[in-house]
Formats: C-alpha cells, structure tokens, sequence
C-alpha cells in the first residue's frame, strides 16, 4: 500500500484503558474525531473528549437501545462491514426469498434493516437517497457505506474477519490515507470492557482474531504508520 500524507484523525477506541488517563483535551484538538460503533461521552469528557466529525459503525445486531437515533448531523457516519458480511448478506437474501443470490437483489432489504437498527425511520431522516434503489452505496446526508471490495482489501492486509476497530484504522490510514492517532485500543485482551461499562459486563467478542489483530497494530506503531495518543 503506498502511503501519503493527508489530515490527522484521532481514532479513539471503546476500551476501558482509557479510565482516568484524561486524554480528553487532547482528543478534542484534533479536527478529526473518529469513534467507533457505541460510544458514550457524558460522564467521561475527562477521559474521551466530547468532539466528533466521524463515526464508523457495523451496524451489528448488538445495537443497544440507547444507542439508536444519533443524530447524523455535523458528522460523517461510515457504514463498514467485515468483508464476509457480505457473503451473510446474500444468503440472508436467499433465506428470504428476496431475489436471486446477487446483492442488488436484497439491498432495498439490507438498507431498510440497517435503518431500523440504527433507529432512523425514513420519514423523519432520509439516508439514503431512495430506499428502493438497488445501488446499495447510493447515499446523502454524508453517508458512506464502505464498498465490498475495499474490505476485501482490508481482510487480505489484516484478518479475515477485522473488528470495526482495526478496519477503521485501516479505512482511515490506508484508503482515506489520514495521518492517524490512535487511543483507547488494547483490542479487549487485557481490559474486557468498554470505558462507560464500570467492568460490569465483559465485552463478549466472536469471530475476531483479537491476538493477531494487536500484534497487526503493533506493527503498524512500530513501523510508524500509525502513532498512539
């Protein structure tokens, strides 16, 4: 992958290694503020800043309720998947009679179900264009939906199945070509929850090759293409 320099972003992280460091001020210097799936910023502004200009989310069943309706505004939302997702997506399709294999096939579905887990209703928000388009990247309102080819990159430079984390690393520093910072990425191995959780509830991780995903991102930091906070 060649490599130049373009905007910094700061890419914080969700995990609990963030408590009581105060990076806080030094997150919301940066023009870029990137978070990732749910986040929560009152109560830990010390600790995670308030600022964000972008927000990369893989739209899982896992949404919790509290996190649906964001508000879109002011801010780029980025829609990126695992690259196999998509593969999951066909035979969704398929399963519900929608179509043939093809993605165009079941992409009105797959933007309709992606609404209702985000909380967005159509008549209140229009993300997309037209609901019933069968041009699955076809988007307003600063939307980008991550095309499947790009996470194919993404899988064969990192894991076969990336967390929203690492691929959000990759997107920004690879693709988008940002100058990024990192915080709050210890890819849950020594901290098993999220910063706003109290190590309530151990944060259950599947299908994520989270050892290999570090010593990935270890590279990068030594390498020096990405730099820690």
């Amino acid at each position: 992958m060649s490599i130049y320099e373009r905007e910094n972003v700061c890419i914080v992280g969700n995990s609990s290694s963030l408590k009581g460091k105060g990076f806080g001020e030094r997150i919301d210097e940066f023009s870029n503020v990137c978070r990732i799936n749910d986040w929560v910023v009152k109560g830990h502004e010390k600790d995670v800043g308030t600022k964000i200009t972008h927000w990369v989310t893989g739209a899982g069943k896992q949404i919790p309720k509290w996190s649906k309706g964001r508000s879109l505004k002011g801010k780029y939302t980025i829609l990126l998947w695992p690259y196999p997702l998509f593969t999951t997506w066909r035979k969704w399709g398929i399963k519900k009679n929608i179509g043939s294999h093809e993605l165009y096939d079941v992409v009105p579905e797959i933007k309709q179900t992606i609404l209702n887990r985000l909380g967005y209703k159509l008549d209140e928000f229009s993300i997309w264009k037209d609901n019933d388009s069968e041009d699955l990247y076809d988007t307003r309102e600063n939307i980008t939906f991550v095309p499947e080819y790009v996470t194919k990159r993404i899988s064969a430079n990192t894991v076969a199945y990336p967390s929203t984390g690492l691929a959000t690393i990759a997107y920004f520093r690879f693709v988008l070509r940002y100058n990024v910072f990192t915080v709050g990425f210890d890819f849950f191995l020594k901290n098993k929850d999220h910063y706003w959780e109290n190590g309530e509830n151990a944060c259950k991780v599947q299908f994520h090759e989270l050892e290999k995903e570090k010593r990935i991102y270890d590279k990068w930091l030594d390498d020096g293409l990405i730099y820690e906070l």
